[in-house]
């Protein structure tokens, strides 16, 4: 899909604030800033001893786990940088970064004109903010917080080396059961003493979820896991929080089901819809993950995003032809969602007789789509007829395989050479029918149905998997016939 907020700079592999740089590094905006700043601007400027003088510096903001670039700047023949535009920034988590690598984060709001100061050998311990409480408030939480952590983390690894010592252990667990409530109670009391600002929003979205003792932990978690964030705050998108709390929230919360994973996107955008542009990001964020999700079935989601929210036209700001793309593939990708039936498909055999995909009668048909001429399917058809001679047909599963060109004699030759004894299908006119009913935009392509002819599986599977995946498609059922009521 194409970026629906903004010019996307560098993916992050990593979160929170030390995050390592990858992939592609691409120039958006470049101005030098050296600029005076008036009211409405903001002049941010760095001291570091030790960074590389006369080089090429970067701000940009964190958004989700990208990075955005906002401005760049050269240091002068002292090693001082300053970032300064005559337009304010919008709020959030920023980063300085210097050769793809991000040197410190800090917090840009309210106050859009302070100073750091800082030595390369030990950016944290020598840090001086001037000019800014708000980054003085978040390297002092950081401190804290970290330093909590850190001793945590120790007690953690002490309790469990510990074998059979029932005393020492219960002394661990205390101490860190009271360290635990020590770092409860600091980062409550510190969001109190900043209401309303940028930090406060921040931690209390990242706050840990009280689950009642009355309440089942994955249910509650579920149903409560997003409440501490303001979805109409939007400068919490250009933090890395929002698109962590919804890797977690989908991946991790939710039974992973499309209809499950449907009815929590639909929860997040309704949620997401007091901001317009969080609404605007969790739409897209939802549609994109799941239009390119590896795993199987998981195209039901995307499906569901693009007939409610694209279809209806509330993706204002997705243009005419990214709108009719993704309604394109979504109307095919939805005929060939786990549990439809497959559209039927004609042909002929080697034999010039008429044969049809719902002519196959058997508890599996497996659909190949291939051609001849194809390298990868000339490594797979053999893989494939191996397969249906050692174990296909003793599970009752049987091969329709058409052939996605139209050289017929080139067609025979090969069936001829590689002994393929399956159903083989041409079609003398083309199949281009059946490449947009089953979406075939490469061969092979593998579909795996039921006896009925309903999808099992809508994407080519390595042929050692087949064995595994059919044996779970019988025990399901099994269990499906065992736990339906007399």
């Amino acid at each position: 899909m194409q970026t629906a907020c903004g010019n996307i700079l560098w993916t992050k592999t990593k979160w929170p604030f030390r995050a390592v740089l990858a992939g592609l590094f691409l120039f958006v905006k470049t101005v030098a800033g050296f600029s005076s700043v008036d009211e409405a601007g903001y002049r941010i400027q760095f001291n570091i001893k030790g960074l590389s003088k006369d080089s090429v510096y970067y701000l940009a903001n964190h958004f989700a786990d990208k990075y955005l670039l906002e401005d760049t700047a050269h240091a002068d023949t002292r090693g001082m940088i300053i970032f300064s535009r005559k337009e304010k920034l919008k709020g959030g988590l920023y980063t300085l970064l210097y050769s793809r690598q991000p040197l410190l984060d800090f917090i840009v709001d309210q106050e859009q004109e302070f100073s750091i100061e800082s030595e390369l050998n030990g950016l944290l311990k020598n840090l001086k903010i001037r000019g800014s409480e708000e980054n003085r408030a978040y390297y002092a939480y950081t401190e804290v917080t970290t330093a909590k952590q850190v001793e945590l983390g120790n007690l953690t690894r002490r309790l469990g080396a510990l074998k059979g010592n029932a005393d020492s252990a219960t002394v661990i667990s205390s101490k860190m059961l009271l360290l635990q409530n020590e770092l409860r109670t600091y980062k409550r009391s510190f969001v109190t003493l900043h209401p309303r600002t940028l930090l406060e929003k921040m931690y209390n979205a990242l706050d840990d979820i009280s689950i009642p003792d009355s309440q089942s932990d994955g249910m509650y978690l579920h149903a409560h896991y997003l409440d501490n964030y303001d979805f109409s705050d939007e400068r919490l998108l250009r933090t890395p929080i929002l698109v962590n709390a919804l890797k977690i929230y989908m991946n991790n919360l939710t039974v992973q089901t499309p209809d499950s994973l449907c009815a929590a996107a639909d929860l997040v955008v309704g949620r997401a819809r007091a901001g317009k542009e969080t609404f605007k990001f969790a739409v897209y964020w939802i549609t994109s993950t799941y239009e390119t999700m590896p795993v199987l079935g998981m195209e039901g989601v995307f499906v569901h995003m693009v007939d409610k929210y694209y279809a209806t036209g509330q993706c204002y700001w997705s243009s005419n032809s990214e709108t009719a793309r993704l309604m394109h593939q979504a109307r095919t990708l939805k005929n060939l969602l786990i549990g439809k039936f497959a559209s039927d498909v004609n042909g002929q055999d080697s034999a010039h007789l008429p044969v049809h995909l719902y002519g196959v009668h058997a508890r599996f048909t497996l659909l190949y789509f291939w051609n001849y001429a194809c390298p990868h399917c000339q490594v797979i058809t053999p893989q494939l007829r191996d397969w249906y001679h050692k174990s296909g047909k003793a599970r009752g599963a049987e091969v329709f395989a058409v052939c996605t060109e139209n050289n017929e004699e080139e067609w025979k030759k090969y069936i001829q050479q590689k002994q393929l004894d399956w159903n083989n299908v041409f079609e003398p006119g083309g199949i281009d029918e059946y490449r947009n009913l089953f979406n075939i935009t490469e061969t092979p392509k593998l579909f795996i149905l039921d006896s009925e002819k309903k999808i099992l599986c809508n994407r080519t599977m390595n042929v050692e998997l087949l064995d595994s995946f059919l044996d779970s498609i019988v025990k399901q059922s099994s269990a499906a016939k065992t736990d339906k009521p007399d």
